[in-house]
This record gives C-alpha cells, sequence and structure tokens, in this order.
C-alpha cells in the first residue's frame, strides 16, 4: 500500500489506464477506507484519486477516480458479489464520511452526495461478468472500443469495464505515434 507521498512520477504506469490518471497529485493504491476517510470502514480500493490533477481547484463537482482490479479470468461472479456492485459500495461509504483524508489525517477534499466518481474497472469479460454486466444494463460499448460503459445516475457513477488485454491495446493506440517518435515502436 502507497501513496503519492511514498511514489514519484516515474514510479508509476497509471497513464496506461488512461493519460490524465497521471497528473494527479495524490492518490492512494490498497488503504483502507478508514484509512482514507478516517470514518468509514468496509473495504480497500485498488487505487482512488481525490483530486481533478495538478493545476486544478477543488470543487464538489471535480469527480473522484476509483480503479478496481480483478484476477485475470475470474469466473464467479453474481448479482450479489461482482466489481460494479462493490465499486458502489465504496462510493456510498466514501459519501457517507463525507470527506478524503490523508493517512495522517489531513483534509485532501469534500465528498459530497452530488460529487461524480469515475470508476475503471479492470477485469476480463468471462461468461459470469458478462452475465451480470447484462443484468445490470451495462452493455454500451464506445466506437472502436472493447471497452464497457455505463452511467449510474442514482450514485452518479461513471463506469468503464475492460480487460486487460484491451487495455493494453488501447494505451497502445493512444500512444503509437508517440512512442514512434521515441523509437520505442517499430
Amino acid at each position: 500500500d502507497s501513496t503519492t507521498d511514498d511514489l514519484s512520477y516515474e514510479d508509476h504506469n497509471l497513464w496506461i489506464i488512461d493519460d490524465r490518471l497521471a497528473f494527479y497529485s495524490y492518490f492512494n493504491s490498497d488503504k483502507t477506507l478508514k484509512a482514507q476517510t478516517k470514518s468509514v470502514n468496509g473495504g480497500k480500493p485498488d487505487i482512488t484519486f481525490f483530486d481533478l490533477g495538478m493545476g486544478f481547484q477543488e470543487s464538489s463537482d471535480s469527480p473522484i477516480t476509483i480503479v478496481e482490479f480483478k484476477r485475470p479470468m475470474r469466473n464467479d461472479y453474481d448479482m450479489m458479489k461482482n466489481p460494479i456492485h462493490q465499486v458502489q459500495n465504496y462510493v456510498k461509504k466514501l459519501r457517507k464520511a463525507g470527506k478524503a483524508t490523508r493517512p495522517n489525517g489531513e483534509r485532501i477534499r469534500s465528498i459530497e452526495d452530488n460529487t461524480p466518481f469515475m470508476c475503471y474497472i479492470v477485469a476480463d469479460p468471462t461468461p459470469s461478468l458478462v452475465n451480470v454486466m447484462g443484468d445490470l444494463n451495462v452493455a454500451l460499448q464506445g466506437a472502436g472500443s472493447e471497452s464497457n460503459y455505463h452511467w449510474d445516475s442514482g450514485n452518479k457513477i461513471f463506469f468503464e469495464i475492460t480487460s486487460y488485454d484491451n487495455l493494453i491495446k488501447s494505451a497502445k493506440a493512444r500512444h503509437a505515434a508517440f512512442l514512434e517518435r521515441l523509437g520505442i515502436l517499430p
């Protein structure tokens, strides 16, 4: 478990998930919700980003980002136990806490009922996950994308669900020209 206090910019590759994640000024990895809020128990998101990024001011409508990784080829999801509900529960508990804090208790930001959340779930589309996504109406795919997208209006959560293979494929496509120029890709 670590935070941006423990890592430098060069110590992570968050740009593989989304280029914007590389510029957040504070994130933590594998910290319990209790450590992130000083008030609520129940869970440990893989990565949580509480600010909009370097150079932007906090506002209650600035999104909080959660990234959740699932074991590759996991195929035991059901309607009670799945990553979509897991992340929804994290969001509900963070809202209940009303604020995010650093491990030392220093306040990072407020979390209000209208605070939007951007949640990435990296999981292979096994039959059980596909069934759960169908039951929850998470079926929208972007043009030219293998990711699934879902807006949970009741909880103000935007989900992107993608496989590990698509995560790498998408990162390569987004950065092909840059990597070619550097001589990293042919």
